[in-house]
């Protein structure tokens, strides 16, 4: 492995957080010999969060979670920077319903 790749994924290792959210999920990354693996918790209350769909290209990690509480779903995309900072990218889903014609 090229050694700048190979930096990358040893930056990416450790715990991640938003400083300034409102409900901190703390992501955990660590790596076994085949492969990476995240923990999630919501640092609010300890609930710990499903993680599935790990893929590293060498500069994005990309990963699902589930929230089992709520069922909210988010696929997050995470690109290290620096050993200590990342850009974290995040896109979830939402149930929507029409609302019937006369009833808006």
């Amino acid at each position: 492995m090229p050694a700048k790749k190979k930096n990358k994924i040893d930056w990416l290792l450790g715990t991640w957080h938003y400083r300034d959210a409102v409900s901190p999920i703390l992501f955990t990354i660590t790596k076994s010999p085949a492969s990476l693996r995240i923990k999630a918790v919501d640092h609010s209350d300890g609930e710990k969060l499903t993680v599935s769909k790990i893929k590293w290209d060498g500069e994005i990690l990309t990963f699902e979670t589930l929230t089992p509480s709520n069922n909210w779903r988010t696929r997050n995309l995470l690109k290290v920077i620096s050993q200590t900072k990342a850009i974290h990218e995040l896109t979830f889903w939402e149930r929507w319903e029409k609302i019937p014609e006369g009833q808006v």
